[in-house]
């Protein structure tokens, strides 16, 4: 039976949905059938994924003005005239907020906690966030399936927007390939290994509010005043004119910025960190946690459900507005570091997500099947 689907995923540009998308993307266009497109943003990182698939696959220009205008242009006209003129017979949407209006059935991939979590969060404005919640609640309602990534974004789903729990789909997803297939191979990130401190920490993160770099000035002073800054180097991944390093001055005793990485070089710098240190405020599953664990690095991080899902008996957690929670947490790593590094055990917990990206194109085009 031919799919004859739209795939939607040209807003994938965030640096969470790049690793997702870049992994994802490719291996559900092996899937599909010459009838069906995959529409993605025309950016290098998508232009060097292998599509070798028989599905279309359209690189969309990123506007030029307005990014807001152009979504809403393509959400309510570009991308239903469309699919009406491909005779789509249904749309995926990757990318959370899709057309509200179309004769065909919908299914939306949600990766977007901001939607799914009240209250606390000051990355978009009111105004913003009202909007996207509506638009996002309208879609939801109306799609023949939703699709999540893990059993907490889930419960949080179906709580706030009353969607049925038959119609929500939790996909799981494994580490990039980008990380995966390159651990054994990568050589150790150079900054990292020079380090004589014998706890490094990998922040690896970059600079939006809800990675929590702020606490950073208020850590730093807290572990110098435990007398822990000759013992524990947090190393950022923030480009040169992140605002977030401004805010840093006092704290080189302690922080390290090696710029931001390359996909090519994520696993170098996790396998020459001790630990993965994440004092994220939300994330609605948190890629980075499964590139740690896979590779063998425990995680200290926030003392939420997204993460103690994720991260299970691996995770050493703290409240991550308290920098004296985030400086004891560091001090019990530093404590146990060697037993804790054994991650024994960690294989069985790998073990709930997906083996590898094609398992989790299996699962969208099950989805779509059951849409159609």
């Amino acid at each position: 039976m031919a799919l004859e689907v739209f795939v939607n995923a040209s807003n994938m540009v965030g640096a969470g949905a790049m690793s997702l998308g870049v992994s994802l993307l490719p291996e559900l266009a092996r899937r599909l059938d010459s009838s069906c497109v995959v529409e993605v943003p025309d950016v290098p990182e998508m232009r060097r994924a292998a599509f070798d698939g028989p599905a279309a696959v359209v690189f969309v220009p990123r506007p030029g003005g307005s990014n807001e205008l152009a979504r809403m242009r393509d959400l309510f006209v570009r991308i239903p005239r469309e699919i009406r003129r491909r005779g789509s017979r249904v749309c995926l949407t990757l990318g959370d907020i899709g057309p509200v209006s179309l004769k065909c059935p919908h299914v939306v991939f949600c990766q977007q906690a901001l939607l799914v979590y009240e209250g606390g969060f000051d990355t978009w404005s009111g105004l913003k966030k009202g909007y996207l919640t509506r638009h996002f609640a309208a879609s939801a309602r109306r799609a023949a399936a939703v699709a999540v990534q893990t059993p907490v974004m889930a419960a949080r789903l179906s709580e706030r927007f009353r969607i049925e729990p038959e119609r929500i789909h939790v996909i799981g997803q494994p580490a990039p390939d980008h990380v995966a297939a390159r651990m054994d191979s990568a050589e150790a990130n150079e900054v990292i290994a020079a380090c004589e401190k014998p706890v490094k920490l990998l922040f690896l993160a970059a600079s939006y509010p809800l990675k929590n770099h702020r606490i950073l000035s208020a850590l730093c002073a807290e572990l110098k005043r435990r007398g822990m800054e000759k013992d524990v180097e947090i190393f950022l991944t923030l480009r040169e004119d992140a605002a977030a390093l401004r805010e840093l001055r006092g704290c080189e005793e302690i922080v390290t910025n090696l710029g931001r990485l390359s996909q090519d070089e994520v696993a170098g710098a996790l396998k020459a960190a001790d630990a993965l240190f994440l004092p994220t405020l939300l994330e609605s599953y948190g890629l980075v946690y499964v590139e740690a664990l896979v590779c063998g690095r425990p995680v200290i991080t926030s003392d939420r459900d997204f993460a103690r899902y994720m991260c299970g008996e691996f995770g050493i957690y703290f409240e991550p507005t308290s920098p004296q929670s985030a400086a004891e947490a560091i001090g019990a790593f530093a404590a146990r570091k060697e037993e804790i590094g054994r991650m024994q055990g960690v294989e069985r917990h790998l073990a709930q997500f997906p083996p590898d990206w094609g398992s989790v194109a299996d699962e969208f085009v099950r989805m779509i099947r059951e849409a159609c």
